[in-house]
C-alpha cells in the first residue's frame, strides 16, 4: 500500500539513521542498485544497513575516532559511496567529498585544508592522481581504492570488518553520543579566491533540507529513481538520502554515455539532473523529431510552440488545453516514452533552469521541479 510521507514524517535526527528508518517503515528488497558490466546488482535495506555496518567496523579497526575526516573521490554514484558515508559518520568520523572535476591543487587544497586521514578513491586514474599527492600531505596515511586495482592497493572491501560483539556494543556508544547538531559533512565549493571554501553541515543542516525537498516532490516507497550526478553534489546528496527516507528505490547509472538505455531498464518516477543535462536531453529529442522531416518536424515544432506557453495555471484556458492535449497525442507522448513513460517529477538544482526549457518538458508531462 502506498504510504504518502508528510513534512513531519522524518522522526530520525542523524544521516546514518536513514536505512534503519526505512527498515522500520517502508523495508525493500530494492533499496539501492547499481549497473556493472551491464547487469544490475541491487542490495535490500537490511543489506545496507549490514554493508553501512561493516565499513563502521572498519572504521573502528583503523583506529579512528569522532571529528577525524575521510574523503571520498568518484566519478559517479554508487552503492558503495553510500554505504562509506553512512557507515563512517555513525562512528562520528566527517565525510569530506572530493568533486571528480577538481583539478590537481584542488585536491590537494582540499585534502590538506581537512586534514584528511584517508582517501576512498573510485577508478584507477582518479587513484594515479590521489597517489602522486601523498607524499605532500602529511595527514594523509592511506588511500583506498573501490575496486582492486594493483596488489599493494588496499581496497574497499578488504576495509570492510565483519562486526563482531565489541562493534556493535561501540556503535550504541557512538550512537549515544552523536546529536543531530554534530558536524556530519564538509563540502568544498568554489571559491573567490580561487581555492575551494569549505562549509560544514551539520545533521540536522542535512535533515531539515530533506525535509524541503519532500514539498517538491511527493515521492513515496513505490517510486523508483534513477541518479546519475556525482554524489559530491550536495544537492544530489540530499535528493538521494530524501527518497530513501520515504523508501523509495534508487538505482545509479554508471555514467552518462548510456543514459537513455537506463531510463528504458529503470523507468523512474524521479530524477534529478542539472540544467545542461537537461538541454542536452532536448536538444537529442529535437534533433530525432527533425530528421524524420516533412509533417512530424511541423508537428514538433507547432508543440514546441504550445509547450513555451505552458503555465499550470493556464488549464482554465480551454483553448490552449485542448491544443496541449493535441501536442501530447501526437508529439510529447514519445517524449515521455523515451525516458521510461514512468516520470513525474524532474528535480533540477546546482543552477538556474532556464524557463523556457522547464515550460516545454512540463507540458510535455515531464514535471520540473526547482530545488
Amino acid at each position: 500500500m502506498k504510504k504518502t510521507p508528510t513534512l513531519n514524517f522524518m522522526d530520525f535526527q542523524r544521516l546514518f539513521d536513514i536505512f534503519q528508518y526505512q527498515l522500520a517503515k517502508y523495508p525493500q528488497k530494492v533499496a539501492l542498485a547499481h549497473q556493472r558490466n551491464h547487469r544490475w546488482q541491487t542490495w535490500s535495506t537490511q543489506e545496507c544497513i549490514a554493508e553501512i555496518n561493516r565499513v563502521s567496523a572498519g572504521a573502528l579497526q583503523q583506529g579512528w575516532k569522532k571529528g577525524d575526516k575521510v574523503a571520498i573521490l568518484a566519478q559517479a554514484g554508487e552503492p558503495i559511496w553510500n554505504f562509506l558515508d553512512l557507515g563512517l559518520q555513525q562512528v562520528g568520523v566527517v565525510v569530506v567529498p572530493i568533486p571528480p572535476v577538481s583539478n590537481r591543487s584542488q585536491m590537494e587544497f582540499i585534502l590538506r585544508n581537512a586534514e584528511v586521514r584517508c582517501c576512498f578513491v573510485a577508478g584507477a586514474n582518479l587513484y594515479q592522481q590521489l597517489a602522486a599527492l601523498k607524499p605532500q600531505l602529511p595527514h594523509l596515511k592511506r588511500i583506498v581504492t573501490f575496486d582492486k586495482i594493483a596488489d599493494e592497493v588496499s581496497s574497499y572491501q578488504e576495509f570492510l570488518v565483519e562486526p563482531n560483539d565489541d562493534h556493535r556494543s561501540a556503535f550504541q556508544t557512538f550512537k549515544a553520543v552523536i546529536h543531530e547538531d554534530d558536524l556530519s559533512t564538509i563540502i568544498y565549493t568554489s571559491g573567490t579566491s580561487g581555492q575551494p571554501k569549505g562549509v560544514m553541515l551539520s545533521h540536522k543542516n542535512i535533515v531539515s533540507n530533506m525535509k524541503s525537498i519532500i514539498s517538491l516532490i511527493p515521492v513515496n516507497c513505490d517510486h523508483t529513481a534513477l541518479s546519475f550526478l556525482p554524489l559530491s553534489h550536495i544537492f544530489e546528496r540530499m535528493v538521494v538520502y530524501t527518497y530513501l527516507a520515504v523508501g523509495a528505490s534508487v538505482y545509479y547509472a554508471p555514467g552518462l554515455d548510456r543514459l537513455k538505455e537506463y531510463f528504458q531498464e529503470v523507468r523512474p518516477h524521479y530524477f534529478t539532473s542539472v540544467p545542461r543535462i537537461l538541454e542536452k536531453m532536448y536538444e537529442q529529442l529535437l534533433r530525432e523529431g527533425m530528421l524524420r522531416g516533412g509533417l512530424r518536424r511541423r508537428l514538433l515544432q507547432w508543440s514546441i510552440r504550445i509547450g513555451e506557453r505552458f503555465d499550470e495555471r493556464r488549464f482554465a484556458n480551454l483553448a490552449y488545453w485542448i491544443r496541449l492535449r493535441i501536442a501530447n497525442l501526437l508529439v510529447f507522448q514519445f517524449w515521455r516514452r523515451a525516458y521510461g513513460n514512468r516520470v513525474q517529477g524532474i528535480v533540477v538544482g546546482a543552477a538556474a533552469m532556464p524557463h523556457r526549457l522547464a515550460r516545454i518538458f512540463s507540458a510535455a508531462g515531464l514535471p520540473v521541479r526547482e530545488g
